[in-house]
């Protein structure tokens, strides 16, 4: 999950800053597909 908010920043999609006062925040979560090799194992998780 750091390596895709990093690959956000870095690609100047996404910031952080600080929430206005009043506002309301929205609660998301990750969700994510795994990959698997040929014998089952979890080769990577994919966002």
């Amino acid at each position: 999950m750091r390596e895709e908010l990093e690959a956000l920043e870095d690609n100047g999609v996404w910031r952080l800053i600080k929430r206005p006062s009043g506002s309301n925040t929205l609660h998301t979560k990750w969700v994510f597909k795994t990959k698997t090799d040929a014998h089952g194992y979890l080769e990577r998780l994919v966002a």
